[in-house]
């Protein structure tokens, strides 16, 4: 069910208005606050939110470096997401209103979020290992 409603809001993103000056357009990778009152969401790079009735888009991040793939913790109150800033695909966690994101893995082949695990103190991540061969994609237990 969380899935179709994140699908709902997603295709509400269509055309969300930006500061009055320009509408969003083609937003990725959505992802719904655990209470379903905000949607954050990659557009241009960066992550943004909107609340998920709708309004005016505002930016989480501001970076040269491409933001993807964010992850409410359970309690909304953090957010996980991929970002390039240190040269490969690593995972970073900031609070869901905004704020300087603080790296929680290092490895070169980086990482992606894929959930935060039920307890808000770790979070479920999928990444490359073992070069040689095929299915070299890994679950791992990040923080």
């Amino acid at each position: 069910m969380d899935k179709f409603i994140t699908a709902i809001c997603c295709a509400s993103l269509l055309s969300v208005p930006v500061g009055g000056k320009e509408k969003i357009t083609l937003a990725a990778v959505p992802a719904l606050s655990p209470d379903g009152a905000k949607l954050v969401f990659n557009w241009a790079g960066d992550l943004w939110t909107v609340d998920s009735m709708g309004g005016e888009a505002r930016p989480l991040t501001r970076h040269p470096a491409s933001d993807h793939w964010p992850e409410y913790s359970p309690d909304g109150k953090e957010l996980v997401f991929q970002s390039q800033r240190n040269g490969y695909k690593q995972l970073f966690i900031m609070p869901a209103d905004g704020g300087d994101p603080t790296p929680v893995s290092w490895h070169t082949e980086g990482l992606t979020a894929q959930d935060w695990f039920p307890d808000g103190n770790h979070i479920l991540a999928t990444g490359w290992r073992d070069h040689s061969g095929l299915f070299a994609e890994r679950l791992f237990k990040i923080k």
